[in-house]
């Protein structure tokens, strides 16, 4: 029987972690006025956002992959029962099942970043704040590079690019939502009135997929480095 309790206290404390980031998720749908937030799918987006940032934040690192799919797969969960109870409108399964594929791979890949942070700098490491920042960043850069983007008019290509890097794009290409083009977007920023295009969905995963990839075979050998390295000292001594 006590071989199973640490097992059992790791899960009891990862249901309590993904419990907070729904207590948080639900704080934040209640701050929404639905009148600032008129379409529902931009309100989905939101709370894809805030739940997967806050997954990222709350949730205990992965230590193997099904530590690491239990960590993607949990947003969706907590997004499911956000929609149940702060939407009227029935959300189709048309909508839901993009946002919740694109949830799952964007919880997906800073769950891997977080992974490699822990192997690398240890669990206490000031970088796991700062990837929450430069996601943060990114996420707002048609906001913070409007005013570039307004006073310099730069090419198609250039505004296409700045619109591609950032998640809230591809959350909105997930839900066919033409967020630039939206009341606060098209006041605030200047991209409602230029030319660009959205990229497509399947562009969009494919990306995504490949930095995942990528991640995970950096850290595959970073840690095989890391254990052959202290396999040659322990031979040593």
């Amino acid at each position: 029987m006590t071989l199973h309790i640490p097992h059992t206290r790791k899960t009891s404390e990862w249901i309590l972690h993904w419990f907070c980031v729904l207590l948080a998720g639900i704080i934040f749908a209640y701050t929404l006025s639905p009148d600032s937030l008129s379409s529902t799918a931009h309100r989905l987006i939101n709370y894809a956002l805030f739940i997967t940032l806050t997954s990222y934040l709350l949730l205990p690192p992965a230590r193997n992959l099904s530590q690491l799919l239990a960590n993607s797969l949990a947003p969706i969960v907590s997004l499911f029962i956000l929609s149940q109870l702060f939407i009227t409108q029935t959300v189709s399964l048309k909508i839901f099942l993009p946002l919740s594929v694109m949830t799952f791979i964007f919880s997906l890949l800073l769950c891997s970043l977080k992974q490699l942070n822990v192997v690398i700098y240890g669990k206490s490491s000031i970088s796991h704040k700062l990837v929450y920042l430069l996601t943060v960043i990114v996420i707002l850069l048609p906001v913070w590079l409007g005013p570039w983007v307004d006073v310099y008019q730069p090419s198609i290509k250039m505004i296409n690019s700045i619109i591609f890097a950032t998640p809230l794009t591809h959350f909105s290409v997930a839900v066919q939502y033409d967020y630039l083009r939206s009341l606060w977007f098209y006041q605030n920023t200047p991209f409602g009135s230029l030319p660009f295009t959205y990229p497509g969905l399947m562009a969009i995963t494919f990306n995504y997929l490949l930095i995942i990839c990528c991640l995970q075979i950096i850290l595959w050998r970073v840690t095989r480095h890391i254990k052959n390295s202290a396999l040659k000292e322990k031979v040593q001594t």
